[in-house]
């Protein structure tokens, strides 16, 4: 009876126990799908919520990126009113500027060519002072040597006349003297006396040929000189009208290779001007459009950014508020774990006092519910890993953006570099072309004092000349009066 009493008491224990157990794995079971649908709807309504919050934030950052871009719109269209306001306000300086130069290049001209005048003409006064000086100088020393040959000439002429008198004089007294004292000598020797006499008056007439002869080769000889001498100035004469002429055409063509130059000069530098005016504007077309695909670019890329950063901090948000969630319910399942893992150590030191219970399916079921549970946890830790590579590619995308701006800023500091050195250069350009054109006009200045000194010294020798022949004219007529006395 004992026995019976303990096997009944001992089935009831068993029945007792598997209706417990099956309770408690019914309550499980209800409870882990109570939490899984309480979870399912928690993860919808915050995708819901999140779906919502991305959709207004949507809309604000369209409406922010839209303001925005009609905000740089009109940042940019007024950079461009001013760029085009400040390039017109250069143009009309460099206008001015070269308004003035030439004005001023102008009056410099023509003051350059009044001073020129004034100084060739007293350059002009000074020279023929001192060529009138040196003129009267040489022709009164011409005159002086020309009066001493004369009063020389006259006095050789006198002495031999009176030498050649004597000579006559003394003869004739030797003569009558012979004759007195050879009249008593004879017929015949006042006939060697007579033919003595005409001897020595033949050689006296011989002499007086002679010298008369000399005399007159001399003055032959003096007048050959003055004939080559002539012959010489008309030569020089020449050569002085060759020379004045090929000063003349080679004015001229100074004078024209001159006015050729600088009109070649001007219009390179117009189309010079031109040219840089067309490749200013087409640089300044190209760099705003350049400016605007970077700006669109910026924008395009601010507005990626901006959304990217939106999405993955309301993410973040809503995986930080999941996880809390998860967390949370992971530690009431971890409670609910332990209380069921004390309940089951409870039911195990029962089922061990009783002996023959089957607790490896519900140890089975818990451990695939822990599975479960780790690895809904691990889903959330490889999407938060996601989250975190998508927030390090939103942060190089935001250094990209850095590096492009520091770029942008580089290439607006070098274009505006460019543009200073263009106008540095423009300004070179044109002090370059008034220095040629300050050149060109001392040389064409030297050429016309070349050209003036040229005639003056024509004018000088040709008066030179005139008052040389003159004066051998004179001198060959006071020769030609000595010869005839």
């Amino acid at each position: 009876n004992g026995e019976d009493e303990i096997a009944k008491m001992s089935k009831t224990l068993e029945a007792k126990t598997k209706e417990q157990m099956s309770k408690v794995q019914t309550t499980l079971e209800a409870m882990v799908e109570t939490m899984i649908g309480k979870l399912r709807e928690e993860a919808e309504t915050s995708w819901k919520s999140h779906d919502g919050r991305f959709t207004q934030m949507h809309s604000k950052v369209v409406a922010l990126t839209d303001g925005l871009e009609s905000t740089l719109r009109d940042d940019m269209l007024r950079l461009s009113r001013d760029h085009e306001a400040g390039l017109q306000r250069s143009l009309s300086s460099q206008k001015s500027l070269h308004e003035r130069a030439e004005d001023t290049l102008r009056q410099d001209m023509r003051r350059m060519v009044e001073e020129h005048d004034a100084k060739v003409e007293r350059s002009l006064a000074a020279f023929g002072t001192s060529l009138q000086e040196s003129v009267d100088a040489q022709g009164s020393k011409l005159h002086k040597e020309m009066t001493s040959i004369s009063d020389t000439n006259h006095r050789l002429y006198e002495e031999h006349g009176t030498w050649t008198q004597g000579a006559v004089d003394n003869l004739d007294a030797r003569f009558r003297e012979l004759i007195s004292r050879l009249t008593s000598e004879g017929n015949a020797k006042h006939q060697e006396h007579q033919n003595s006499l005409k001897t020595g008056l033949a050689d006296v007439l011989n002499v007086m040929r002679k010298e008369l002869k000399h005399v007159s080769e001399d003055t032959t000889a003096k007048c050959e000189n003055m004939r080559s001498t002539s012959a010489e100035i008309n030569v020089l004469r020449e050569k002085i009208s060759e020379l004045s002429v090929a000063h003349e055409s080679i004015f001229e063509r100074a004078q024209h290779f001159a006015r050729n130059s600088v009109q070649e000069l001007a219009s390179e530098i117009m189309s010079d001007r031109a040219m840089r005016m067309e490749e200013m504007q087409a640089d300044r077309v190209q760099t705003e459009s350049e400016i605007n695909d970077i700006c669109s670019a910026v924008k395009s890329l601010q507005a990626w950014v901006s959304d990217v950063e939106t999405t993955i901090t309301e993410r973040n948000d809503a995986r930080n508020k999941d996880l809390k969630l998860v967390d949370v319910r992971f530690s009431e399942m971890r409670e609910v774990f332990t209380q069921t893992r004390h309940d089951l150590v409870i039911q195990q030191e029962k089922i061990e006092k009783l002996g023959n219970f089957d607790h490896n399916a519900v140890t089975a079921e818990l451990r695939q519910v822990v599975q479960d549970l780790s690895h809904v946890s691990q889903l959330q830790a490889d999407k938060m890993c996601a989250l975190e590579s998508r927030m390090q590619d939103g942060r190089e995308v935001k250094l990209e953006l850095n590096r492009l701006s520091s770029d942008f800023s580089t290439e607006v500091q070098t274009r505006t570099s460019k543009e200073a050195e263009m106008q540095v250069r423009f300004q070179r350009e044109m002090q370059e072309f008034n220095r040629r054109v300050d050149r060109l006009t001392g040389v064409t200045s030297d050429l016309g004092d070349v050209l003036r000194q040229s005639e003056t010294r024509r004018h000088s020798m040709a008066s030179v000349i005139s008052e040389k022949k003159r004066e051998r004219a004179l001198s060959k007529a006071d020769s030609l009066l000595t010869v005839d006395f």
